[in-house]
């Protein structure tokens, strides 16, 4: 078996939004994850005194947002979202990296279809490097993290779940990752790796600010993992 050594990386502990949060658990963490970059949303945390970490995956009460959609720099330079971001104290925020296709349907497991071939990783890399720079331009002050998603076959990942991939994109880009434990465990059995640590080693740990930990779970009907 493979031995993985952790690198020394200095992590916050978060927790995502919830109805309420008991002071117990407010002494433990360093900070509080939104999904939903609204006025209102805002309010119901700030009340806490925590640094609020807005991850943009439920943007007001949207589907997931992807940095590959297209309106997605229309949407990070809204006023009222940079007004908000410029308020949470906290010098980070996250989103999901995104797709390699253009059209995508979402099925009733929530999984991205598609009938397009994805584009080139050459491709992909200049969108990224185009939204990154945009992204920079508004936000200078901030660091960006990126996550990706769990690799499930026959969807339309394809290479942007491959850890190489991954580490190309982050160390280039001068970004910063947010290591999705569940999601590297599905992604690690779904592409056939002897141990998920052969996976985890080939990512950009070194860059890693934030950890997403939850239990992924192996579906024995479909003979694949999934979170």
């Amino acid at each position: 078996m493979a031995q993985f050594i952790a690198p020394k990386i200095k992590m916050k502990i978060g927790i995502t939004q919830q109805a309420n949060i008991s002071n117990k658990i407010l002494k433990l963490i360093d900070f509080i994850e939104l999904k939903q970059i609204t006025t209102q949303n805002y309010n119901r945390f700030v009340k806490y005194q925590k640094p609020l970490l807005f991850h943009l995956q439920d943007f007001q009460e949207r589907k997931m947002t992807l940095l590959t959609d297209k309106d997605f720099i229309d949407l990070v330079s809204q006023d009222e979202v940079q007004r908000i971001i410029q308020k949470s104290w906290f010098p980070w925020f996250s989103f999901h990296l995104g797709l390699p296709v253009k059209k995508y349907i979402l099925s009733p497991q929530k999984d991205y279809l598609t009938k397009d071939k994805p584009i080139s990783e050459k491709e992909f890399f200049q969108e990224i490097d185009y939204k990154i720079k945009k992204i920079k331009e508004i936000y200078q002050n901030y660091k960006i993290l990126i996550e990706t998603s769990p690799l499930i076959p026959n969807a339309a990942y394809f290479y942007v779940c491959d850890p190489e991939f991954v580490c190309q994109l982050v160390l280039e880009n001068n970004l910063f990752f947010l290591l999705d434990i569940g999601h590297i465990i599905v992604s690690a059995h779904n592409l056939g790796y002897k141990t998920v640590e052969d996976y985890l080693a080939k990512l950009p740990l070194e860059k890693t600010l934030v950890n997403h930990i939850h239990r992924p779970r192996c579906s024995k009907e479909e003979k694949i993992w999934r979170v």
